[in-house]
């Protein structure tokens, strides 16, 4: 941003204008996208109490299990295990843990997800239509089970006589746009949330 006299502008075509304090702030994020990064910050009322202890040591767990986290760490105790996670700022919670591994969303209305299986290739009727809160673990078992109520199933029979059931789309497919959508989407802003649209004729995944 350009500023002069303590304010910033932008040029419109050839109109210089004021610039909103919002854009002004989202141009900073943007070039210093780390110094300005939400999941970074920390969040003072948050304890450890708040958060899914049992989600965690799942998730340590099934690290452990497929080579990705060190086996050690699963004798440490919750809040070491969130510092070796850098999901810890000078003893305080970052907003990333919030994301993961929170149990009472009240203090983060944008984690949020709408789910809604419309009539057709357009938005004009639904069939379902639903909303969940909760930490990224939660939506995505949520988003799952959505998405295995509405879209057709197949089955068909292997080598060994073994029944093999899939979806219409697949959902190796379907999850790694569900975990792209909750990891790559703006949660500073409280108004925002992922959505999951069934159709008839496709699946649209959006984020904020």
């Amino acid at each position: 941003p350009y500023i002069y006299d303590g304010r910033p502008y932008y040029k419109v075509e050839s109109t210089t204008k004021v610039m909103p304090q919002q854009m002004y702030e989202d141009r900073l994020r943007q070039r210093d996208s780390l110094r300005f990064s939400w999941e970074d910050d920390v969040n003072k009322d948050l304890t450890v109490d708040d958060l899914d202890e049992e989600m965690i040591l799942d998730l340590i767990r099934a690290g452990v299990r497929c080579g990705r986290i060190p086996e050690g760490i699963q004798n440490k105790s919750v809040i070491e295990i969130l510092n070796r996670l850098k999901l810890t700022s000078d003893g305080y919670i970052k907003n990333a843990g919030a994301v993961l591994f929170i149990k009472d969303t009240n203090c983060y209305p944008q984690f949020l997800l709408r789910m809604a299986r419309f009539r057709g290739k357009d938005k004009r009727v639904f069939i379902d239509n639903r909303r969940s809160e909760g930490n990224i673990f939660k939506l995505l078992s949520d988003a799952r089970d959505f998405l295995f109520k509405h879209l057709n199933m197949s089955g068909q029979f292997d080598g060994h006589l073994q029944r093999r059931e899939s979806l219409s789309v697949p959902y190796e497919a379907l999850r790694e746009a569900l975990l792209n959508a909750f990891a790559h989407r703006q949660y500073r802003y409280v108004g925002g949330s992922v959505s999951v649209g069934i159709y008839d004729d496709r699946v649209e995944i959006r984020n904020s």
